[in-house]
């Protein structure tokens, strides 16, 4: 989760706080101000995970907070799992329950999706592939994802049960941040390569080239970490829906990690607007992905691919 809470402020982004990010690398921060019961929210969520997460003391040791009973190594992990799976739940429903939004008072909604694979939790997921298969016929999803490892529900979902269009952004292996990776980090662009040559060789076998088109992030000195959704319905010009947050859409985010995104909705055409400009300054330093026929990956590397594959 990447999250930046300021008095009743929070920024949301899928960006690590490190040097790359603030100088030439490509991603999303979205600031939403004066919204109270989102910060707290997102605050109230942040002490939870603490209370339950090793905490480091000023002697350089690791302690769990001492109204945490469940120790995950000492105690059985699936004893640990199951009550941190309960206090998330009953406190995500809690919030969600005691502050309904309704429709009438404002043009936007603002909806915080948890996605906590190792305590069973996946909203986030299941709210994304909901989208996928309820939009309307002709409606246009754009994608884009830094880390191209795209889980089967979600493929299973774009080739099978959705109507939409899908465009697909990922990033050229000269954009991916393992690029310049020493040792075996420096073939993850490679598998990287194998899978999106993979997705692309179904598209074709399917004749589903029309609908789902793959695009690459390439530009001169950059790399490319975005990620997120918009949504734009059939005969419409603007999206209306955008969805911003720490997820890649990956098997490691469905899998592995503990991700936090929101799903804005509205109809303000001025944030519209936004929603838009944002999405076309992020396609615009893209091309068409073309598939190289001469590529071949490695057999270690589709091993690794086949064993690993949840924690790329």
């Amino acid at each position: 989760m990447k999250l930046y809470m300021f008095d009743d402020s929070i920024i949301i982004s899928g960006a690590n706080l490190s040097q790359d990010y603030f100088t030439n690398r490509q991603d999303r921060y979205i600031i939403i101000e004066d919204c109270k019961l989102l910060v707290d929210f997102y605050i109230g969520l942040v002490e939870l995970l603490g209370r339950m997460s090793f905490q480091l003391t000023s002697k350089n040791t690791l302690t769990l907070d001492p109204t945490w009973e469940h120790h995950p190594y000492k105690s059985p992990y699936k004893t640990y799992a199951s009550e941190a799976r309960k206090q998330l739940i009953e406190y995500y429903n809690t919030h969600i329950i005691k502050h309904p939004t309704s429709e009438n008072v404002t043009d936007t909604i603002v909806y915080p999706l948890i996605e906590f694979p190792p305590f069973d939790i996946h909203h986030d997921s299941q709210t994304t592939n909901l989208l996928m298969c309820n939009a309307e016929p002709g409606s246009t999803m754009h994608m884009a994802t830094g880390y191209f490892n795209i889980p089967d529900i979600y493929i299973d979902t774009m080739f099978q049960k959705s109507l939409a269009n899908f465009k697909i952004l990922f990033s050229h292996p000269m954009a991916n941040s393992f690029q310049q990776a020493k040792g075996p980090a420096g073939f993850i662009p490679t598998a990287y390569s194998y899978l999106t040559n993979t997705f692309h060789s179904k598209i074709e076998q399917l004749k589903l080239h029309e609908r789902i088109t793959c695009f690459e992030y390439q530009r001169t000195g950059w790399t490319f970490h975005s990620k997120g959704l918009w949504y734009t319905p059939n005969k419409s010009e603007l999206p209306v829906l955008t969805a911003v947050g720490s997820s890649n859409y990956g098997a490691r985010s469905l899998n592995c990690d503990l991700e936090s995104q929101l799903i804005i909705v509205t109809n303000n055409q001025k944030l519209q607007q936004n929603f838009d400009t944002e999405k076309c300054d992020i396609f615009k330093s893209t091309s068409l992905y073309i598939p190289d026929g001469a590529f071949k990956a490695p057999l270690w590397v589709r091993f690794v691919l086949k064993m690993f594959r949840n924690y790329f």
